[in-house]
């Protein structure tokens, strides 16, 4: 009972610091020599980093995935961010290429259609086309021109593709152009490969025209390029009508049934050109052509 009253002394509350620094300091230099020597506590060591490393990773894991599901929602926005710049870089960039097919094919049209007009011996001038007017099953444009700038019923139209129509009605400053591929529309061509004149006329497909009253040759082909023939006084010679798509002979090889493509130009440009051409002359001159075609076929008889 004496060594436990000893003990008990030894760990009591009226134990002094000193002493229990002392006696815990030589039981520490103890151990670190015992272990030094046996090596008995690296096994525990080892299983108590494991259980730190396992309690660390637990006690971090809600923090990692908040700061993961932080990080992910951040890339989300900023990938959204970034396509959706992306497509507004594209779709400018797309704009700015219509813009430049636009203009360039612009330029091209007004090119070609001042160089037909240094090739035409008749005056003209340079329209806007403003909008399209669909009556039933033909198109009319509107132009702004009209009598104010000398603009008359009959005078032709042409555009870069080539002839387009003829002025319908005339207003004050706004005049309507009629379509050649218009069921109402004749013009006089010529067949440049096989060199025979005849006359076309719309049937209101809105891109073909057709023989009317040709004589029968061999020498029209698929492919011929036609052209105004300048007979009738109003269409100068040589504008551009279309290409030959068929042709074949009548029943009786009287006539040749031809069909020509001549594809709308008007609508695809935003100017057209106008001949100012001398009606009053012009007229004059289809009225002797009637009266001579009238005596010939009287002869005849």
């Amino acid at each position: 009972m004496a060594g436990l009253s000893i003990i008990q002394r030894f760990f009591g509350p009226h134990m002094s610091s000193f002493t229990s620094f002392g006696f815990f300091a030589v039981l520490s230099i103890i151990c670190i020599t015992v272990d030094h020597k046996v090596q008995f506590m690296g096994s525990m060591r080892y299983h108590m980093a494991e259980l730190s490393v396992a309690a660390y990773h637990l006690a971090t894991f809600p923090f990692v995935k908040a700061e993961e599901m932080l990080e992910s929602f951040h890339s989300k926005v900023s990938l959204q961010a970034e396509n959706k710049k992306l497509k507004e870089e594209i779709q400018k960039i797309r704009l700015d290429s219509w813009r430049i097919d636009t203009l360039s094919a612009e330029n091209q049209e007004l090119r070609k259609m001042l160089q037909a007009k240094e090739n035409l011996e008749v005056s003209s001038r340079l329209f806007d086309v403003q909008r399209v007017i669909s009556e039933g099953f033909t198109q009319n444009f509107i132009i702004n021109g009209g009598a104010e700038d000398g603009i008359k019923v009959g005078m032709p139209v042409i555009s870069g593709s080539g002839l387009a129509g003829q002025i319908n009605r005339v207003s004050k400053n706004t005049s309507i152009v009629q379509l050649i591929q218009d069921k109402n529309q004749v013009v006089p061509v010529f067949f440049k490969e096989a060199k025979v004149f005849g006359v076309v006329q719309g049937i209101g497909d809105g891109c073909t025209l057709e023989s009317r009253d040709l004589p029968f040759s061999e020498e029209i082909r698929e492919g011929d390029t036609v052209v105004t023939s300048g007979l009738d006084g109003i269409y100068p010679r040589g504008i551009p009508v279309g290409v030959v798509m068929s042709s074949k002979p009548s029943r009786n090889n009287t006539y040749s049934l031809v069909s020509v493509a001549s594809p709308q130009s008007i609508h695809k440009s935003n100017q057209v050109l106008v001949l100012l051409v001398d009606m009053e002359k012009a007229l004059y001159l289809d009225e002797q052509e009637d009266t001579n075609s009238q005596r010939r076929r009287a002869l005849r008889k």
